[in-house]
C-alpha cells in the first residue's frame, strides 16, 4: 500500500515533464478519495496511512489464525497481493511510458485532451488483461490464493465501473 501511494506521487510528479504537455487530463489520481492530496503531491495522506494500518491489522489477523483459517487466510492474502501487485503492475508501466517520453520527447506531438470518464473506462478495461488467464489458473490450480487474486481483479474492474458512474453523473449534472 504504501508502494502504492508513493508510486502515484513520483508518477504524478513525472508525468509533467513531457507526458501531461500531450495528455490533458483532469486527474492523475483515479480513486476519489485521493485526487485531492495526489494533485497536491502531497507525500504523506491521513486517510492512506488509516488505510495502511486497517489493512495491517487484517493481515496480522489472518496471519495469526493462519491453521484455523487456512483457506480464509490464503484467500485474503491472494486479494491484498492480486490487488496490490495489479496496481503497482500499473504505477511501473506509467513511469516506463513517462520515461520514454522523457527520454524521446519528439515521438509525441500535438494535444489530446482525455475525459476522466474514458479514463476510467481504459483503465478498469486493462485489468480484464490478469482476470483472464488467473480465472483458466484458478479453474485448473482450484486454490483459495488464486480465488483470491481473481476476486482482486473483479473488485478493481468494479471499483473503477462506480468510479465511471459517478464520474458520469456528475458530468451530466454539474452543480
Amino acid at each position: 500500500m504504501m508502494a502504492d501511494y508513493i508510486l502515484t506521487v513520483v508518477g504524478a510528479k513525472i508525468s509533467e515533464r513531457n507526458y501531461r504537455q500531450h495528455f490533458k487530463i483532469s486527474s492523475y489520481e483515479l480513486n476519489p478519495i485521493f485526487q485531492k492530496h495526489i494533485a497536491q503531491k502531497r507525500w504523506f495522506s491521513a486517510k492512506h496511512t488509516a488505510g495502511v494500518l486497517i489493512i495491517t491489522a487484517i493481515c496480522w489477523y489472518f496471519f495469526s489464525n493462519w491453521e484455523e483459517m487456512r483457506e480464509e487466510s490464503e484467500f485474503t492474502f491472494g486479494l491484498l497481493t492480486g490487488s496490490f501487485i495489479t496496481i503497482i503492475g500499473a504505477h511501473l508501466s506509467n513511469l516506463i511510458t513517462f520515461a520514454y517520453l522523457n527520454k524521446n520527447p519528439t515521438e509525441v506531438s500535438g494535444e489530446v485532451k482525455i475525459d476522466h470518464c474514458y479514463t476510467l473506462n481504459t483503465a478498469g478495461s486493462r485489468y480484464v488483461i490478469g482476470l483472464l488467464p488467473t480465472t483458466l489458473i484458478g479453474i485448473v490450480a482450484g486454490s483459495p490464493f488464486v480465488y483470491g487474486v481473481i476476486s482482486a481483479l473483479a473488485l478493481l474492474i468494479c471499483m473503477h465501473v462506480i468510479w465511471y458512474v459517478k464520474a458520469r453523473k456528475i458530468k451530466s449534472n454539474p452543480a
